[in-house]
């Protein structure tokens, strides 16, 4: 999400620019979904999360631009985006592990699609929503 101000910013900087300022969150997913969103879908879980961590103000962005179930990862994109952040934020696998190869520190949160059965359990998503607010509250 980029704010208002970012945009102010952003008139007297070129886009290489913006790349480089320090930034605070990125949160990292796979990759678009074709799916029409739902009750309970991925967004409604994930602006739960944020909004129990206190997170406000961040970008988002996926590890791949490919819509539905066949993608493919773009690591030159993942690297471009990475930079400047303080704290990023990987939302399941694939976004780890995609981020672990390229030796970039994040916090690994559980995929938050309502297919996703770890977050059948109350306790566990709990826990990882209290280990988001601790991650973030670091910024």
């Amino acid at each position: 999400m980029v704010t208002g101000e970012d945009f102010r910013q952003l008139r007297t900087k070129t886009r290489k620019d913006y790349f480089e300022m320090k930034r605070e969150i990125l949160i990292l997913g796979q990759n678009p979904s074709s799916a029409k969103p739902f009750k309970n879908n991925t967004v409604e879980r994930l602006s739960k999360w944020l909004k129990y961590a206190n997170i406000h103000r961040y970008d988002f962005d996926n590890v791949s631009q490919d819509v539905g179930h066949i993608f493919e990862v773009n690591v030159d994109h993942v690297k471009k985006i990475t930079r400047g952040y303080n704290k990023i934020v990987a939302l399941g696998g694939i976004a780890s592990n995609v981020l672990c190869k390229l030796d970039i520190p994040h916090l690994k949160m559980p995929h938050p699609s309502p297919r996703n059965r770890q977050l059948n359990c109350k306790e566990f998503e709990e826990e990882k929503m209290k280990k988001l607010r601790e991650y973030a509250g670091t910024c």
